[in-house]
């Protein structure tokens, strides 16, 4: 919780004042932290990595909160707050210490990043995004 979420929290506060009017905040979420897809049966085992998924959900409520916050007490700024999900990739963390091979690759997947911030609206502040840019459920 404190690196998930609070570290999160304390970044934003900490550049919140010296953002460009048109900033992007992105907090790297994860699938596993969406409720709704745990609530329609999108994963094959519920009680895998609660704790994780149980931060990661906290985070998506952080941007939410942010992008809210921001949109109201600075209506004539765009600054965007979006949490995104970079799929299951093969890190260290991902592959659970080399003992399975996740799908993707870390540069395939930062690529796809970046061409998603690089091409968000003022709209999306406040979405729960993946890598290829697709809305996720909260």
């Amino acid at each position: 919780f404190d690196t998930n979420v609070m570290g999160a929290v304390r970044v934003v506060e900490t550049v919140l004042p010296h953002l460009a009017d048109d900033a992007t905040i992105v907090n790297v979420s994860s699938g596993l932290g969406s409720i709704g897809r745990v609530m329609n049966g999108g994963f094959n085992t519920l009680t895998q990595d609660v704790i994780y998924r149980s931060t990661k959900a906290a985070l998506n409520m952080t941007t939410a909160c942010c992008a809210a916050e921001l949109r109201a007490r600075a209506p004539d700024k765009a600054i965007k707050v979006v949490s995104i999900d970079p799929g299951w990739v093969n890190t260290d963390m991902g592959s659970r210490g080399g003992t399975v091979k996740p799908p993707l690759e870390p540069e395939q997947v930062v690529r796809g990043m970046i061409d998603v911030v690089s091409n968000l609206k003022p709209e999306d502040s406040g979405k729960f995004i993946s890598w290829e840019g697709d809305e996720q459920p909260w």
